[in-house]
């Protein structure tokens, strides 16, 4: 079949038409149109409990003459065959990490006075693409397969919020065609059409520019004739604006069918063993049935079908299909069919073949309830629902470049703006309250707050997925928030904290205080979310809450109590003088007492209004408050500075304590297990810049354990929710507070829950292997190995070796690695060995001869690309190692380099970690190595120009051991080959050594240079380095500004020789006795060295 489809838009003119679109339609708008268009199509089928499962495996089928079949446990129609295919997340890694994807990602390091820098990370999942043909490792047919391949993939799962989902916003996707009104009636036959045709099956689809169509076989009719454009009524009744015509030449559509239709007999498939099914375990461990166009469409499928009765309604519609083909053979209908589709017999064979396979007769529907018991056994473990990949149940992190505006915005600002190569006006208002902020400023603090609340309350461990349906009162929209996201996971994207603002703004409660006036972004103190997250579960009334609302205000802000210990401490030295005491002394009474002094102003004001009746009153707390401040004045000064820290503390513990049951009982009513923990630590009061006060702190939610493994209590989850919000102000004088937060909802690690870890290990080495020779048996059992192995490096059983996964990759084929085994293992993106995993990944990738090493090079990309969201250190640690292979040519858009050095720290880190880790002999014939070896340096000395670039660089050669420094100098030199690298270092010193003058360090080129010629003259390097010495010499500059100066070299750089011994090794090499200038500079030298 032959059609005339219009070749998709370049990668550069699609991100133009995003960001086009985000600039005509604003992002509230379009958010709400994704609610609605999406509300109805929510009830995914991955939420089933095991009585629904059983109900799908035990459901009969009429065939005719009293029989009756069941669906095959072993066909992909078994509901258990997505489930578990999507527990050991094969879809994600093949649509996250697999190297043929180019992610669009992109990093950058700030600029930052902490010890880390703060890492920015800018990621649109709409953006990303397949690479380019020279990036990947393919050629011939197989190229072209795999490119579409990977566009069907993309274009099935867009995965715009993060995780694999089908859910686009885009009004040309497959998505939107076979969910839209005139479609949906048929969606499930154009599925079920798609899955035969990976079967093998001449299904009569076809599609082309203006319809979509499924013939009838042996006649000239059709199931559907699926039109694009609207088909205009006479009925005034049904007139109603145009729509937009829709060409499928112009949508994905076609694309998509036609690689079904062209795919059902490809030759390649075969040859690669990309089979539908692998015909062994050994084979599904290659992990290449991943694939082939039935891995696709069997996973959409997983995704698509809506509920129960749908999943059978999608059974029954292929059941039918099969049927209407095999009739073919039986009845011999004499009407003739199309000449395209003129193989009845050849088609009905193929029918029969697969309706064999997917269904059964009703007594074989007993194995497909054993394999039901087996995978819920693999679940039931409190602590293994599924294969940890994170240690996070999600991952949350403050979206600062969120933008509720509260007028229409064209646009929205993204957090690293040359992802998209876009250049975003600076002049885009944004209000904390009714005061202008910079944009920079402006975070959802509070919303992130509470998602991760509800996302922690939400999260139901027995279906591992999220919902608010047992929330009988919830808000609509709280209800249809996760109705979408039941399966989410990892980090929580830019997209959903969007989203998630529509459920949060505008709750229209008098207790709900928000930082605008649009009733956007909500007030972060811990009342004030205890009010909002009620609104939102539709909890009415909260009497707690207003029983110590007032003792709130009894407590002090605590910049006045941090400041009045500051000054405390400060008091007590022994050498400050009497009058800066004095001072001091005044300040601090003055803090004390400046509540009441607020007090006595507004009592006077109030005096003067006041009615005789109330003069009494008013006068007697004037003098109350008269008396206390005397008495103050009277107290000394150490005692009265205790009582008042004592009396805050005091407040300050009780307010917590209240707080603690408030939000308890909150969060018994939100929570699917009743049995709820809630601590809350280091809380203080803080008041806002228009009259707010609140209290912060850190928060710790979780459910109470003992017991947990009761049948009843299967609800209560392991994972820990974590939160804390500061406003941080740059001065005492300073009103505006800088919002710092930290959100967690991370694994227990008490005794209770290392207790249940290591009960799940030996519950899941108990449970029965089955012995069936099947796909879905392949994978619970490998679901339940990697499980157990998951659950052994969680309690320390067994160590995890990075190197081992791309070992066992390459296996005996030292000149190809299958990426697709190690996709398919769930520790290669582990957040717990993510360091270990780049790492490896990179230098395999760089000093292996391999043919994929690109795709090495690629792979660590990705997984980079889709994990960051671990920790501070640990992204520190990553990132800067990473860095060191950002060289343009492969990752031009990890753009940590330009400021990320000015931290001498990482410096060191990072060469020294590298020199550390690289393997000599692999090492030194790399190419690419002497590479980021020198441009680490070069950026390094480009980017610090402090001078403690120059103590750094000594302290740099003084630590490395002798294998490192001997590594490091056949590295650069190229194995005896090359001056070039040391050239271009040293070019990079003098440039900013011209620019940046030092008068304490000179000309630290030389130093340099000195150092290596040092290297190069120890015994074993001195006849091969006569070259590499003689070049090193005749690069000292003594004309260079500012004198350099050799003293202290030896223990300075830790050098081979002292000075004296070093000039007379190389002094045959480098002087000629006939040359007096070569006698006079190696004089000069001798003299500054000595």
């Amino acid at each position: 079949m032959k059609l005339n489809i219009k070749k998709r838009n370049p990668v550069e003119q699609q991100e133009k038409e995003i960001v086009g679109k985000g600039r005509k339609r604003d992002a509230s708008q379009t958010i709400a149109w994704l609610l609605i268009h999406l509300a109805g199509l929510c009830q995914v089928w991955g939420r089933m409990t095991p009585d629904e499962l059983k109900t799908i495996q035990t459901t009969e089928i009429a065939v005719g003459f009293n029989r009756r079949v069941v669906v095959n446990p072993d066909s992909v129609l078994n509901p258990l065959h997505g489930r578990v295919m999507n527990n050991i997340r094969l879809m994600h890694n093949k649509r996250f990490i697999a190297p043929e994807i180019k992610i669009k990602y992109a990093i950058k390091a700030k600029k930052a006075n902490a010890l880390y820098p703060i890492y920015m990370y800018a990621r649109d999942c709409r953006l990303d693409r397949v690479r380019n043909d020279s990036d990947l490792a393919y050629k011939g047919r197989l190229l072209e397969y795999k490119k579409e391949y990977f566009n069907t993939l993309l274009e099935l799962f867009p995965s715009i919020y993060g995780y694999v989902s089908i859910w686009s916003d885009r009004e040309d996707s497959f998505f939107s065609f076979i969910n839209s009104a005139d479609v949906k009636e048929y969606k499930y036959k154009i599925l079920a059409s798609l899955l035969l045709l990976t079967e093998g099956v001449d299904v009569p689809l076809a599609a082309n520019r203006t319809e979509l169509v499924l013939k009838k076989v042996g006649c000239s009719k059709v199931h559907f004739r699926l039109h694009t454009q609207p088909v205009e009524s006479d009925n005034p009744k049904d007139r109603h604006p145009p729509r937009r015509k829709l060409e499928l030449e112009n949508s994905a559509v076609v694309d998509v069918v036609d690689f079904f239709i062209k795919n059902r007999k490809n030759e390649i498939l075969k040859a690669e063993g990309y089979t539908v099914e692998p015909a062994n375990y050994e084979e599904f461990k290659k992990g290449e049935f991943m694939n082939s166009p039935g891995f696709l469409i069997q996973t959409y499928i997983y995704h698509c079908v809506e509920s129960t009765e749908k999943m059978i309604l999608f059974i029954q519609t292929v059941y039918d299909l099969l049927s209407e083909y095999m009739a073919q053979n039986e009845a011999g209908s004499g009407i003739e069919a199309p000449e395209e589709f003129s193989t009845e017999k050849t088609l009905a064979k193929q029918a029969k073949d697969v309706f064999d396979h997917y269904f059964v007769q009703t007594s074989r529907s007993q194995v497909g309830l054993q394999y039901i018991d087996i995978a819920l056994q693999a679940e039931v473990p409190l602590y293994n629902h599924g294969v940890d990949y994170w240690g996070e149940l999600l991952h949350l992190e403050l979206a600062n470049d969120l933008l509720p505006t509260r007028k229409p915005m064209n646009s929205l600002r993204l957090l690293s703006s040359f992802v998209l190569d876009v250049n975003l006006p600076n002049d885009r208002p944004v209000y904390y309250g009714d005061i202008l902020i910079p944009f920079s400023e402006f975070i959802d603090c509070g919303e992130t707050a509470l998602l991760g609340l509800f996302c922690w309350a939400a999260y139901d461990c027995r279906k591992n997925i999220y919902t608010a349906d047992h929330i009988k009162s919830a808000s609509e929209k709280l209800k249809s928030f996760f109705q979408k996201h039941w399966s989410m996971y990892g980090n929580v994207s830019k997209e959903m904290h969007n989203e998630w603002n529509q459920v949060v703004m505008h709750l229209q409660s008098t207790n709900v205080r928000y930082l605008r006036s649009d009733e956007n972004q909500v007030g972060p103190g811990i009342v004030n979310l205890m009010y909002a997250a009620a609104k939102i579960a539709g909890i009415d009334e909260m009497p707690e809450v207003e029983g110590f609302k007032r003792k709130i205000e009894e407590i002090r802000d605590e910049r006045t109590t941090d400041k009045v210990r500051r000054l405390s401490m400060k008091h007590s030295k022994k050498n400050i003088s009497e009058k800066e005491k004095k001072k001091m002394e005044e300040e601090i009474r003055k803090l004390i007492d400046a509540k009441e002094q607020a007090q006595l102003k507004n009592l006077i004001l109030k005096l003067k209004c006041a009615g005789r009746q109330e003069e009494n009153s008013i006068q007697l707390e004037i003098k109350r408050l008269e008396d206390e401040i005397d008495k103050r004045n009277k107290t000394d000064l150490n005692l009265l500075v205790l009582c008042y820290m004592e009396k805050e503390d005091r407040l300050k513990e009780a307010i917590s304590c209240n707080i603690e049951a408030c939000l308890c009982g909150l969060v018994k009513k939100i929570a699917l297990d009743k049995n709820i923990d809630v601590k809350i630590s280091r809380a203080y009061k803080e008041t806002l810049i228009h009259g707010y006060s609140d209290i912060f702190g850190q928060i710790e939610i979780s459910y109470n354990l003992n017991g947990a493994h009761e049948v009843n209590r299967m609800h209560a989850h392991p994972y820990i929710y974590r939160f804390r919000i500061v406003p941080k102000y740059k001065s005492d004088s300073e009103d505006e507070p800088h919002w710092y937060g930290k959100f967690k909802i991370s694994r227990s690690k008490s005794t209770e829950a290392t207790r249940q870890i290591a009960c799940s290990f030996q519950w899941l080495q108990i449970i029965p292997r089955v012995a069936e020779k099947s796909f879905i048996m392949w994978m619970l059992n490998f679901y339940i190995d990697n499980s157990e192995q998951i659950d052994m490096f969680c309690i320390a059983l067994s160590p995890y070796k990075a190197h081992d996964l791309i070992e066992k990759a390459i296996g005996d084929n030292k000149k190809r690695i299958n990426i697709d085994m190690i996709l398919l293992d769930p520790l290669v993106h582990n957040r717990r060995h993510i360091r270990n995993t780049v790492h490896a990944l990179l230098i395999y990738g760089i000093v292996a001869r391999l043919g994929s090493s690109c795709a090495l090079r690629c792979l660590a990309d990705n997984v980079m690309g889709s994990s960051l969201f671990i920790e501070k250190k640990q992204k520190n640690a990553m990132f800067i190692p990473f860095s060191v292979i950002t060289v343009p040519k492969h990752y031009p858009h990890v753009r940590i380099d330009e400021s990320v050095y000015e931290k001498t720290h990482s410096f060191l880190y990072a060469l020294k970690n590298t020199l550390a880790s690289v393997d000599v002999s692999s090492s030194i014939g790399s190419t690419l190595l002497p590479i980021i070896i020198t441009n680490l340096m070069v950026q390094f000395r480009k980017t610090c120009l402090d001078n403690s670039y120059y103590s750094t660089l000594q302290r740099f050669a003084r630590m490395l051991s002798n294998r490192e420094r001997s590594l490091f100098f056949d590295i650069l030199i190229q194995q005896k080959k090359t001056m070039k690298n040391i050239e271009i270092v040293v070019r990079a010193m003098r440039e900013v050594e011209k620019t940046h003058p030092s008068t304490a360090f000179g000309c630290h080129s030389n130093e340099f240079l000195i150092w290596i010629i040092g290297l190069a003259c120890s015994k074993h390097r001195i006849n091969f380095a006569y070259n590499i010495i003689k070049e090193c010499y005749d690069l000292i500059d003594l004309e260079c500004p500012g004198r350099t100066r050799f003293g202290g070299h030896y223990s300075k750089w830790k050098a081979h020789f002292q000075s004296e011994v070093l000039l007379g090794r190389i002094k045959d090499i480098v002087c000629v006795e006939s040359n007096e200038e070569s006698i006079e500079r190696f004089e000069l030298i001798y003299r500054l060295l000595t």
